[in-house]
């Protein structure tokens, strides 16, 4: 795939294949940035951009790490960073196993990303309650 528009257009399919697995399994996602601006002020993509992302509250980041190997559809891979392996991103990235994509942005598979939506606590007790979970998951 070397058509920009074609990437969008693969890139939107994995995205609503994504957003029905979130619901499927009871996981909120938010679109974020370029996705979410696109979608605002364009109706659709930036016209330059060819990649969507997604927030996530961390527990449900977590879970979809686990749920995504057992129940997604199998064109589709989860790659996860962590202390034994360093994807392109420090984050969740779905990638498509077969396509391959001559992006001018990314140069690489079409793909989707999950950034886990952080808490920032405000009060000592939350502090500490903060720190424990990001421990308890390897942060």
């Amino acid at each position: 795939m070397s058509d920009l528009k074609a990437i969008q257009a693969r890139s939107l399919e994995m995205a609503e294949y994504f957003v029905a697995f979130c619901k499927e399994h009871g996981l909120l996602c938010y679109l974020c940035g370029g996705g979410a601006i696109g979608a605002l002020r364009h109706k659709g993509f930036i016209p330059w951009d060819d990649d969507l992302d997604f927030f996530m509250p961390r527990k449900d980041y977590e879970k979809l790490a686990e749920l995504w190997p057992q129940y997604a559809d199998e064109r589709y891979f989860l790659s996860k960073s962590d202390k034994n392996f360093v994807d392109r991103n420090l984050f969740i990235t779905i990638r498509d196993r077969k396509q391959h994509a001559s992006s001018p942005i990314n140069r690489t598979w079409t793909f989707r990303t999950a950034w886990p939506w952080m808490f920032f606590p405000w009060t000592t007790t939350l502090k500490i309650q903060q720190s424990a979970r990001n421990r308890s998951v390897g942060l």
